[in-house]
C-alpha cells in the first residue's frame, strides 16, 4: 500500500491489516451490509435519458434489500421513484422493466396510478367507506437527478443528503462528460456473495 493509501486509511479509522474472507460469505455481515449501508445510501438507478419521454418507466430490482422500484418521468417531466407494489394488496403494479403508458394498474384488483404516483382509480371504489384515494398513492422514494444520473435512497427521510454522500467525489465527477448516456451498455452478473 503506498503512502497516500495509508494516509487517507487512517483519515478513515481504516487499518492495512487484509479483508478477512468471513466478511464476503457471512449472513450476519450481509444483513449488517444491506441495512447500514444499501438502505442508507443514495443508489444510481441508472441515467435520465432511460425515461425519454413522459409517462415513460422503468422498473429496477434492489435484490440485497428486496425491494421493487418504479421509476417514472411524469407528465410534468419529473422524474420520481416509488416501491412497486400497489397500496391495495401489496402485489407489484409493474411487471415489464420499462415502457410508456399514463395509467400503471395493478392485475391483482386493478387498481390504477398515474405516472406521478397518484391513485386514479378504484374498481367498487362506493363499497369502500370513508376512503380517501389521496392516502392511497404509490408509496415515494427519496428521488434526486444530478448530472442525468438518477439517485435514490430507500430511507423515508435520507439522513445524509445526495451531495454530502458524494462529497469531494461530487465535484470530480461534476466534470465527466457522458457522450453515449442515450445508448448505454448494461452488464449483469449474479454473484453468490455479500
Amino acid at each position: 500500500m503506498d503512502n497516500d493509501t495509508q494516509k487517507w486509511a487512517r483519515l478513515a479509522g481504516l487499518n492495512s491489516d487484509p479483508v478477512r474472507a468471513e466478511f464476503y460469505r457471512s449472513e450476519e455481515f450481509f444483513k449488517l451490509e444491506r441495512d447500514r449501508v444499501f438502505a442508507r445510501s443514495w443508489l444510481i438507478m441508472g441515467r435520465q435519458e432511460e425515461l425519454p419521454k413522459p409517462h415513460s418507466f422503468i422498473v429496477k430490482e434492489i435484490e440485497i434489500c428486496a425491494v421493487s422500484v418504479l421509476i417514472t418521468r411524469a407528465a410534468d417531466g419529473k422524474i420520481r421513484a416509488f416501491h412497486n407494489v400497489c397500496s391495495h394488496r401489496g402485489n407489484q403494479v409493474v411487471v415489464e422493466r420499462e415502457g410508456c403508458r399514463p395509467i400503471l394498474s395493478c392485475r391483482y384488483h386493478g387498481w390504477s396510478y398515474a405516472s406521478d404516483g397518484t391513485l386514479r382509480g378504484v374498481p367498487d371504489e362506493q363499497c369502500f367507506s370513508e376512503f380517501d384515494k389521496s392516502a392511497n398513492s404509490l408509496a415515494p422514494i427519496a428521488t434526486e437527478v444530478w448530472n442525468g444520473w438518477i439517485f435514490i435512497n430507500l430511507q423515508r427521510e435520507p439522513s445524509v443528503s445526495r451531495k454530502d454522500f458524494l462529497g469531494d467525489m461530487g465535484p470530480f465527477l461534476d466534470s465527466i462528460e457522458y457522450p453515449n448516456a442515450a445508448t448505454p451498455v448494461i452488464v449483469e452478473a449474479p454473484l453468490q456473495c455479500n
